[in-house]
């Protein structure tokens, strides 16, 4: 495979609340198109690892924006005709999406290319390379699930690392969302076999970069997530309410059945956010790293930004 192009990912941790604190310039040229980096935020908690039967709620909330570089920031939102008709005629080729890894093994969970599992919730798509895991084979009849009256369509198979992944693709881009993603994991133990034995040990929110011939800029202005037990609670994920968030679409005739307990209060944990780009190619990449501690502003004068560029060759 051919490729050139190049990344760097810049974070501000002293920006105001609802600036920019993160962006990726990058641009890409390959045939077939391919994932070359993925510039990401990294959520650390000591309830990392946990136990996917004992998560209760998985809160993410975040603001992003995508467009061309020459567009202002206001201009660039996906959402927009502007916007929206450059990515289709410039053929540019991308995701948004929350990533989650898992294992049976603790210690593995958190070993990235190590684990079994990968489950992914999609909140933007962009051009026909950019598809799920499996998505030559789709379901019938399709598995949707809604969560404020966003409608998740599931994908599965096996991915060229060997793991199994699971997708959530949203049915439409959501550049600014407050969600709970717990019920959607949740599906997978109780409907898709997967044990709840298995540790969640990563998880990132981010974007896959593929293909652009133009330089590209992604950013985010806000991002939060926190993470819920039974531990902290102990409620049980087994016990039924009739406030469920989820509804399906398995089929006209058929109720899917999940159980949901409404954790009542959450807990920030301190942690470590790593902004980075993941490359396999012959480019560029900037990695930032910010540590801190989300659960204390005072904490904020803890802060170290450490940046750096480096060749990399395949």
């Amino acid at each position: 495979m051919g490729c050139s192009g190049g990344i760097c990912t810049y974070v501000c941790d002293t920006c105001p609340k609802g600036a920019v604190s993160l962006y990726s310039l990058w641009n890409w040229t390959s045939s077939p198109p391919a994932v070359h980096a993925y510039p990401n935020v990294e959520f650390r908690s000591d309830r990392l690892p946990l136990r996917l039967g004992d998560l209760l709620s998985l809160n993410v909330s975040a603001s992003w924006a995508f467009g061309p570089a020459t567009f202002s920031e206001a201009a660039r939102d996906p959402n927009s005709p502007e916007d929206l008709a450059y990515i289709d005629s410039n053929n540019v080729q991308a995701n948004v999406v929350l990533d989650v890894f898992a294992d049976e093994d603790q210690e593995k969970s958190q070993t990235p290319s190590k684990q079994k599992y990968e489950f992914m919730v999609w909140v933007g798509q962009f051009g026909t390379a950019s598809q799920p895991v499996g998505n030559r084979t789709p379901r019938d009849p399709p598995v949707i699930a809604r969560i404020n009256n966003i409608d998740f369509t599931l994908w599965n198979g096996t991915n060229s690392n060997g793991q199994y992944v699971y997708s959530w693709i949203a049915n439409e881009t959501l550049t600014h969302f407050d969600m709970d993603f717990a019920p959607l994991i949740g599906f997978l133990s109780q409907e898709e076999g997967v044990s709840e034995d298995v540790y969640l040990g990563t998880i990132q929110f981010g974007h896959e970069t593929f293909l652009a011939a133009s330089q590209m800029n992604f950013s985010i202005s806000s991002y939060a997530a926190d993470i819920t037990t039974n531990r902290q609670t102990g409620d049980s994920t087994s016990k039924p309410t009739a406030s469920l968030p989820v509804a399906t679409k398995v089929s006209a005739a058929s109720q899917l059945s999940l159980f949901w307990v409404d954790p009542g209060w959450s807990v920030w944990m301190s942690g470590v956010l790593f902004f980075l780009g993941r490359i396999r190619s012959n480019a560029v990449i900037c990695v930032l790293v910010l540590v801190l501690s989300i659960r204390s502003v005072a904490a904020h004068a803890d802060c170290n930004v450490e940046a750096f560029c480096r060749a990399t060759a395949s």
